[in-house]
């Protein structure tokens, strides 16, 4: 008896829903590049390549970051392509990337990610990215000297 009180909550729990459970949506990706640009000279870099993702301190699978509601990235290898505007993940926290595009190094770009709406309710959603702009230096800068008295 108990068990068919379970099951009519469950049918019950979201109204205009067809499964009858409610389900959590990301209107749009976490993370946004919406510009990419040489430090230097402000000309566009068009491809960004993606070869770490650090949330909180773990690694993030590359392939989570590419699930819906990403655009303009795919997974290469052990990398993530970004066709500059990009979007991906949906996890919020502290984020670390390692970053490079064609003729710039690895460089790692550090940033708190958080949506800025959550909606309770049924069905709930997240939306309100992060919009980043990545600046790539073609090379790491020279060592700084300091005479000697």
């Amino acid at each position: 008896m108990a068990a068919m009180g379970v099951v009519a909550v469950l049918l019950v729990g979201c109204g205009d829903s067809a499964t009858g459970f409610c389900e959590h949506q990301f209107r749009e990706p976490l993370v946004q590049v919406v510009e990419a640009k040489d430090e230097v000279s402000g000309s566009p870099i068009g491809v960004l390549v993606v070869k770490e993702v650090r949330v909180g301190g773990y690694a993030a699978d590359l392939r989570f970051l590419t699930a819906s509601p990403s655009y303009g990235v795919r997974v290469e290898g052990d990398s993530l392509l970004c066709s500059v505007p990009c979007g991906f993940g949906t996890r919020e926290g502290y984020y670390i990337i390692t970053v490079s595009a064609a003729g710039y190094p690895d460089q790692d770009r550090e940033f708190s990610a958080r949506y800025r709406v959550f909606h309770g309710g049924c069905p709930s959603y997240n939306d309100g990215g992060i919009q980043i702009t990545v600046e790539l230096r073609k090379s790491s800068p020279p060592p700084v000297l300091k005479a000697l008295p």
